[in-house]
């Protein structure tokens, strides 16, 4: 019986990860940076104790000698970007020979799928609108109209240009797998895990928030030894402290700011106030509790001055 107590404990609150460790973490300075990793821009991310790099669309952009030499020794820690909750590829043309997928999937009180031949990890919460010549229309912020329904296509962020999927889709996860152990194969010391919000509840896609806290876990549990940081997805923290305990580091990002594509600079986010009531009510305490480094990202146009806020 004495073993009964850690047991019972254990859960009640759930795994208890072993955390990855490094000279320089907690990092006092940190980089995100997502463009062309030549000698010059190595030589500037060097000097970070952390370093946040996309390997490039077609992993062009990221090498095992990169990663070495990015790491200066073992001065800096390196995270390579994967998106978990988007997915850029989505198949185009005459559908392949053989059975047809049964996606894009859509939420309706159960999960459903458009019977489109589109694989199923596509969501498919909001119908296009289309111009008479086929065109998808665009609004005057030149993203896609859409309103709630389905069309049997993926919905597209019209921003980027990716596709929201499914969290919970095996296929999915194994494609966030993939890209995991490529990165890893590299040499980097963990993972920033960007488009966590697809799962938010104030979105289209909130009925996959469980499918998402479920694949953070997953992640944490197969990369035990891997800096996990994960992009926002602070509702994730009232669902209990699953999350805090899976990642290693949240990054606020745009805490203060929004940036506007039509003007090009930023703008004071509309939403601050939440986001500072969020800080002291809920993602500074988890902070403690959970012991994960908490993150901010935000963003300015090198020609507007200081934003008052």
């Amino acid at each position: 019986m004495k073993y009964a107590l850690p047991l019972l404990l254990a859960l009640l609150l759930g795994p208890v990860w072993a955390q990855p460790s490094h000279p320089s973490w907690p990092p006092a300075t940190y980089m995100v940076y997502y463009g062309d990793l030549n000698p010059e821009a190595i030589a500037r991310l060097r000097g970070f104790d952390l370093v946040i790099v996309h390997p490039g669309d077609e992993r062009e952009n990221l090498t095992p000698q990169k990663v070495q030499a990015l790491k200066n020794g073992g001065k800096t820690i390196v995270i390579g970007y994967v998106s978990i909750g988007e997915d850029p590829q989505v198949p185009a043309g005459p559908p392949a020979p053989g059975p047809k997928q049964a996606g894009p999937s859509y939420f309706d009180q159960v999960w459903k799928t458009s019977d489109n031949d589109y694989p199923q990890r596509y969501l498919d919460q909001v119908r296009y609108h289309f111009t008479a010549d086929g065109f998808v229309e665009q609004g005057n912020d030149n993203k896609p109209i859409t309103e709630a329904g389905q069309d049997g296509l993926p919905d597209e962020n019209g921003v980027w240009g990716s596709y929201y999927v499914r969290a919970d889709d095996p296929k999915w996860r194994s494609i966030v797998y993939d890209k995991f152990d490529y990165l890893k194969s590299l040499g980097v010391d963990g993972y920033f895990l960007d488009t966590v919000d697809t799962a938010s509840p104030w979105g289209e896609y909130g009925a996959t928030r469980p499918g998402m806290l479920e694949l953070v876990t997953a992640l944490r549990a197969r990369y035990p030894n891997q800096f996990l940081i994960a992009n926002r997805g602070l509702f994730l923290l009232e669902d209990g402290p699953a999350y805090g305990q899976a990642v290693d580091g949240i990054m606020f990002e745009s805490f203060l700011t929004l940036w506007n594509y039509a003007t090009e600079k930023a703008d004071r986010s509309p939403w601050l106030r939440w986001h500072v009531q969020a800080l002291d009510d809920s993602v500074g305490p988890a902070a403690k509790a959970g012991a994960f480094h908490l993150f901010f990202l935000e963003y300015l146009s090198p020609q507007q001055p200081d934003l008052a806020l």
